[in-house]
């Protein structure tokens, strides 16, 4: 006989159907002592917001889409004790909807990525269920809108010779549905749904006691990104999953019942193995940035330096104190650069050391530390990374707070050695190494807000605070370049990201945009070049913004250390910042060099043809004049952000921080 239906005759036993709800019936069970006796999830529900959140009782995820067994939605047989009755319909949020882009090595809204809004599916439960789970889950919903409304008839028909069913509803795994725009933009993602996520779970404690699990709701079922995980990672204390993951593990449990294999083992549930129906789900539309992102970032700093996530960060990552540098002479020089150039060893190890302990000391105070992104697509490099990187050797500057500059390359995309979430700590960890994080445009200046993350701290709901800048202390800056046109031309575009969270962040961080309205410093991206070579389907979104965007730049050294110097000015010094951002002149645009263009500069120095890694070392010193290979310059002229009538601005007694020349 049954363990689980112990007076059932054993000619029903043998049907195999019959079966299949046995084991069922029995795996429910096994896991019935658990579910009676866990403590479920805490959730406050009066902390969410109305029009972005709500909670569904009585739900199961079948291939992505949410099936709602609750009887105040079920379109169940009219009951003659109840009269007729309509059921309400489903409480479908009109946010539950987000944008997205296919995920690849570059932004696909360029190049026809940009697809449908996705949706979550929500629907209720019906007769017809396909699977064997949601069978059972829809028969007790049938028994139950069968009951008689008085309470008082309910009682007189019930006995202890007909208990009801165990429920196949889990009252101890609590999934959070968090959506997003943009779920595969890092920046995006950071600055909105990471933010609005840790507002709402960690400071208005949606989720008190953080045993919750939180589920990122992916398009197509799409898998998540590491980033994703380290964000999100420090408000529950079960894995991040994905709404694919969770319907897979739903999947996989329905199908270990029906074979008697039982529920693979899972780390997200309260269980220890796959759910698939829950008493109760939060679904929750993450958007805006209703406190600081900077604040985002401290909390992940906290949590990624905890000792199961790896522990402290190293403090220099890059090596900036310990490199061994070898000297080189330069032909030429500018009132932004040194005539000496000195270059890492590319030989000696990173834990190699020079001089005294007191002397690297100093030399460590007086040095900038520049990281520089590189970016691993075919748009909007630097293609000459590697000559500025030689040349920050040899920049020495007179005064200042800083006398010479030291430049390390920033690697972010995963490799064979380092991914994962490994590689987001490595990344957090050398730009808080930095003085200055230099980027173009793009998702890898959402890295500056970690830069000086400890400074922010919680106050009040809806407030936040940062500590005093101390004297002998420095901030740290981002300097984001904006290929040619794009800064000057996509103002309500292009600075709708740093440009506007690092300013209300308190300028612990500065922000500076290196405008570049030289075409001699920008060639055409890969994508633009495909389509002009008639090499597959042409774009037919993209818009001159996203080619003006997605340029590739061959940055002029002169006009690059002039900037730098400028920033690197004001990090040790606040009133001179303030000054400076009072007068509008935080910000530079590159002006368009007297005659040449970027292809007849590219032919003389290696670059021509999207070329990367010619030229060499000659071509960088070189670039370290004002003319040399590289022309004569137009010069880095001062100015707000958004600079677009460049004579008025100059009429107006705009400044040159570069005189052309």
């Amino acid at each position: 006989m049954s363990p689980c239906l112990p007076n059932a005759p054993r000619a029903i036993l043998r049907s195999t159907t019959f079966t299949c709800l046995v084991w069922i019936c029995c795996f429910k069970l096994l896991v019935a002592e658990v579910r009676q006796t866990c403590r479920p999830p805490a959730l406050d529900e009066t902390v969410m917001p109305r029009e972005r959140c709500g909670v569904l009782r009585k739900v199961c995820v079948d291939q992505g889409n949410i099936i709602s067994f609750d009887p105040d939605y079920a379109y169940g047989r009219e009951n003659p004790s109840r009269g007729a009755r309509l059921p309400a319909p489903l409480p479908y949020l009109t946010t539950w909807d987000g944008a997205w882009n296919i995920p690849g090595a570059i932004n696909t809204d360029a190049i026809v990525g940009n697809q449908d809004r996705h949706r979550l599916l929500l629907r209720p439960a019906t007769r017809l269920e396909p699977r064997p789970l949601l069978q059972q889950a829809a028969l007790q919903l049938e028994l139950s809108l069968q009951q008689p409304s008085d309470p008082s008839a309910l009682l007189n028909n019930t006995s202890s010779s007909s208990p009801s069913p165990a429920s196949p509803f889990s009252r101890c795994t609590l999934p959070v549905l968090l959506f997003t725009d943009w779920p595969f933009n890092y920046c995006e993602f950071f600055t909105n749904g990471a933010t609005a996520a840790d507002h709402l779970i960690r400071r208005m404690a949606l989720l008190p006691d953080r045993e919750a699990t939180l589920v990122l709701v992916t398009p197509s079922g799409l898998g998540r990104l590491p980033f994703h995980s380290a964000l999100l990672g420090h408000l529950s204390t079960k894995p991040l999953i994905t709404l694919g993951e969770l319907a897979a593990g739903a999947e996989a449990a329905g199908a270990g019942a029906e074979t008697g294999a039982g529920a693979p083992a899972v780390e997200w549930s309260a269980e220890g193995v796959a759910v698939g129906c829950f008493e109760r789900m939060v679904i929750c539309k993450l958007e805006g940035s209703p406190q600081l992102p900077t604040l985002t970032a401290a909390a992940v700093l906290r949590h990624l330096t905890q000792p199961n996530m790896g522990g402290e960060l190293p403090p220099d990552p890059l090596g900036f104190n310990t490199a061994t540098t070898t000297t080189v002479s330069s032909s030429s020089a500018s009132s932004a650069l040194s005539t000496t150039t000195s270059v890492p060893d590319p030989t000696a190890g990173a834990s190699s050391s020079t001089g005294s302990s007191s002397s690297s000391t100093a030399d460590a105070s007086s040095t900038l530390r520049v990281v520089i992104e590189a970016r691993n697509s075919g748009v909007r490099g630097i293609r000459n990374l590697h000559q500025l990187v030689e040349a920050c050797e040899g920049v020495s500057w007179p005064d200042g707070p800083f006398r010479r500059v030291s430049c390390r390359v920033l690697t972010t995309h995963d490799t064979p050695n380092l991914h994962g979430i490994a590689r987001f700590r490595a990344t957090v960890a050398a730009v808080r190494s930095a003085d200055v994080l230099v980027t173009v445009h793009g998702a890898g200046s959402a890295n500056a807000l970690f830069m000086r993350a400890e400074r922010s701290s919680d106050g009040p709901v809806g407030h936040s605070s940062s500590a005093p800048l101390l004297s002998g202390t420095s901030a740290a800056a981002l300097l984001e370049i904006r290929p040619c046109g794009f800064g000057s031309g996509f103002t309500w575009w292009v600075d709708v990201h740093m440009a506007i969270q690092l300013p209300r962040s308190g300028d612990d961080v500065h922000f500076h945009a290196y405008n570049l309205e030289d075409p001699t410093q920008c060639t055409a991206s890969s994508w633009e070049l495909a389509i002009k070579a008639g090499n597959g389907g042409s774009n037919t979104r993209a818009g001159n913004g996203h080619r003006m965007r997605d340029q590739n730049l061959v940055v002029r050294p002169d006009g690059f250390f002039a900037m730098l110097r400028h920033v690197a000015s004001m990090l040790r010094d606040p009133e001179k910042y303030g000054k400076a951002k009072a007068e509008n002149q935080l910000h530079g645009y590159a002006m368009p060099s007297p005659g040449g263009d970027a292809a007849g500069w590219g032919s003389g120095t290696g670059f021509g043809g999207g070329q990367v890694g010619q030229g060499g070392a000659a071509a960088g010193q070189a670039g370290l004049g004002g003319m040399g290979l590289w022309g004569p310059s137009g010069g880095v002229l001062l100015g707000p952000l958004g600079v677009t009538n460049f004579t008025e601005h100059i009429r107006k007694g705009g400044q040159w921080l570069l005189p052309p020349g």
